[in-house]
């Protein structure tokens, strides 16, 4: 059998993986979000769609990126074991905010037709404060040990 597809509306989509490492990961270190927005990406430009990623300065040079101007946590401030845990964690969230923030301005201006996030810590309450459409990608179970405080945020 054989599909017929109507041509497509070609979309303007903004990626967000994690500000943690650069996309894609390292040479043999595992952040699979953020190997996923690249071959998203990657996918999702050969398709046709204009797709902005917002990441880290140290992202591949052949996304269109935005960066704000910094590098992942990762090369930024050190790998997660060479510095304090707290210190890491809270630069690596305070990116995070500062690039989904963008992304949101992004879409308001009407540079984005969509947001497509993989965090899901902190993404799902910006976005419903913003008001706008967000498609999200959740790696992992978030059933699994949620607590009081989780019951709340989600």
């Amino acid at each position: 059998m054989i599909f017929k597809f109507k041509k497509s509306k070609k979309l303007r989509i903004g990626l967000l993986g994690l500000a943690a490492k650069p996309i894609p990961a390292p040479v043999g270190n595992i952040c699979a979000p953020n190997d996923i927005v690249y071959r998203l990406a990657e996918g999702l430009e050969e398709a046709g769609h204009q797709v902005t990623v917002f990441t880290g300065d140290d992202s591949a040079k052949d996304l269109k990126k935005v960066t704000l101007g910094c590098q992942s946590t990762w090369n930024q401030y050190g790998k997660d074991k060479e510095i304090d845990p707290v210190i890491y964690t809270r630069r690596r969230m305070e990116y995070d905010l500062m690039l989904s923030s963008e992304a949101i301005k992004y879409y308001k201006s009407g540079k984005l037709d969509i947001i497509h996030s993989h965090d899901f810590r902190t993404n799902p309450y910006l976005f419903l404060n913003a008001n706008i459409p967000v498609l999200y990608t959740v790696h992992g179970d978030i059933r699994s040990g949620i607590t009081k405080y989780d019951e709340k945020k989600l």
